[in-house]
């Protein structure tokens, strides 16, 4: 199993797992929306990461997060500001391609926070970059995103 296809596994695995655990049908069928759109998205995952691109699930925070800190400590967050996104791992101010998989949208935006925390997620965008890239009304999407500039 190549690594490609091996994250794509664990990704799929997660979605499955926290989807038995999961409270809600609506859970249940987001959950099955990306599990499909990683099915579908293999060769396309394959490809953007063979060029320095990391894919996985995005999702987005909003109004319980608004005006409060974030890591950076110079602002707070705004949720209305489509170039702010959230990385565990990624330096501060780093500006970060993101390509929407679902829909080929493609936002520009900059590293400001850490998270997500939740198991299997890459990215937390702003609710305007959510909103960018089409996926408000879902919740989740799968992404690619590079680092472009540090």
């Amino acid at each position: 199993m190549t690594r490609v296809s091996f994250r794509c596994f664990i990704s799929m695995l997660l979605i499955v797992f926290f989807g038995i655990l999961g409270s809600s049908t609506a859970e249940a069928k987001r959950n099955k929306r990306i599990e499909k759109l990683f099915r579908e998205k293999r060769e396309t995952i394959a490809r953007m990461e063979s060029t320095g691109y990391t894919c996985g699930i995005a999702s987005y925070y909003a109004e319980y997060h608004h005006g409060r800190p974030m890591k950076n400590r110079e602002k707070p967050f705004d949720m209305f500001d489509p170039r702010i996104v959230a990385h565990k791992e990624l330096p501060m101010e780093t500006e970060v391609e993101i390509v929407n998989l679902e829909n080929d949208r493609v936002i520009t935006s900059v590293v400001e926070d850490r998270g997500p925390y939740k198991p299997g997620r890459v990215l937390d965008l702003s609710k305007a970059g959510a909103e960018h890239l089409a996926f408000v009304q879902e919740g989740l999407t799968v992404v690619c995103y590079r680092a472009i500039s540090r």
